[in-house]
Formats: structure tokens, sequence, C-alpha cells
């Protein structure tokens, strides 16, 4: 049984407001990022959408820990997509989050 399908699709843009312009950032977005690029790229676009910094679940790899305590920190709140920006540790901790978030919210399991 297949649970999920990632679609890759690549772009690239000139800055992060460019970015954010071509994808309509909401307040339904959430982003989870590094405080290192959080800070002088995206700081002062003052988007509607929720920010994480990886940095304030944990160094390093990935843990199910960090995972557990974002999950825990966005369970009552409703996103449809979920943007990973920075490194390996970012996108391999976006992967599980988006797909428990989501298919939570989707099941109506929050």
């Amino acid at each position: 049984m297949q649970l999920f399908k990632l679609k890759t699709r690549l772009s690239e843009f000139d800055s992060f407001a460019d970015f954010a312009k071509e994808f309509n950032l909401t307040k339904e977005d959430l982003i989870i990022t590094n405080e290192f690029l959080y800070n002088p790229y995206m700081r002062g676009l003052n988007l509607p959408c929720r920010f994480i910094m990886q940095e304030q679940y944990g160094m390093g790899e990935p843990s199910d820990e960090m995972i557990n305590h974002i999950l825990a920190d966005i369970q009552l709140e409703n996103y449809t997509r979920v943007i990973a920006v920075g490194g390996g540790t970012v996108i391999d901790i976006s992967k599980p989050v988006s797909y428990t978030h989501l298919r939570a919210h989707e099941t109506g399991r929050n």
C-alpha cells in the first residue's frame, strides 16, 4: 500500500522574497528552516506564515524527539503546505512532519 508520493519540483529564485511571491505564502504555510537563514533572508519580509527554527528543537541529526516536539507544538494549527528551507537536517525533519501533520488534519485526528 502506497501511503504517499513525493513529486519533486525544483525552482530557482534570486531571493527568498521572489520565492514567497511566486508561491503566494500565507498563514496556512509552515516553513521549517534555520535561524542563520531566517534572520538575513526571511525575517524582514514579515510573511504571514509560521516559521519553525530547527535549532530550537535540537542540534545535529534529526531525532524522533525533535520531530515529536515540533508535532506537539503545531498539533492544533492547520497547515496546507510544509516548506523546508535549509540543509539535510531541515529537509529530513520536514518529511515526517509534513506527512504526519497533514495526514492528521486530513483524517480529523489532530
